[in-house]
């Protein structure tokens, strides 16, 4: 079966754009790839994978020049063709902050999956760590577990987090460095983000959309 050649441009140039947010904020030189499977019908994007073990790859080094990183950030994407075989869709995604490049030490992650196969958010963030509140909760509720297994919503299958919000957290909060300009890098790639995601909505709610510009005499 010939590749689609579709899945691996589109795929390609999204890896493309993930190398250019990254190495204008917080990273340096680094290079997610883009790979598919033999029959063409799926795509990976992510950090040292190949094709063998597409996923999940490693954590991304957070470290501008030669410094030795703090942390690293996994980014992964699952990516397919819409039902329509035109525009890139992520059939699964995750964004997380680790200690080490094998992913070990958790401090937290962002998941997105498509389909789940589970009762849980489609999108949701799960913090790792201890909250003495929480335990008490549950023992008030009768249940066991712990902070990081719990899996807080996040905006749903179209309005989920985006990795330039991810860069801003680290940012802001001090968890990385962020190169001069990284402000403007940010904006400049969550203006594309959001207009890809407004026209995915539109497409699939034309209906809502029509109202919407009839509401405002378009």
């Amino acid at each position: 079966m010939p590749l689609r050649p579709d899945l691996r441009r589109q795929a390609h140039d999204f890896a493309q754009r993930i190398n250019d947010l990254l190495n204008r904020t917080v990273t340096h030189g680094v290079r997610v790839h883009a790979l598919l499977r033999e029959d063409g019908g799926i795509g990976w994007v992510g950090y040292q994978t190949d094709a063998r073990h597409p996923y999940p790859g490693s954590g991304i080094p957070l470290a501008l020049g030669r410094r030795p990183p703090r942390a690293f950030l996994h980014v992964m994407h699952t990516l397919v063709l819409d039902e329509e075989q035109r525009y890139l869709t992520a059939e699964q995604s995750s964004y997380g902050l680790y200690l080490a490049a094998d992913l070990s030490g958790c401090i937290f992650h962002y998941d997105y999956i498509r389909r789940p196969d589970n009762p849980y958010p489609a999108a949701h963030v799960q913090v790792e760590g201890d909250s003495p509140d929480l335990d008490e909760l549950f023992g008030r509720v009768g249940r066991t577990g712990r902070l990081g297994e719990l899996h807080f919503p996040v905006g749903g299958r179209r309005f989920r987090p985006s990795l330039e919000e991810i860069v801003t957290l680290l940012v802001v909060e001090g968890l990385a460095e962020g190169r001069r300009g990284w402000e403007g890098a940010v904006e400049e790639h969550w203006e594309w983000y959001r207009r890809v995601q407004l026209k995915a909505a539109v497409r699939r709610e034309p209906e809502a959309a029509r109202e919407a510009l009839a509401e405002v005499g378009e």
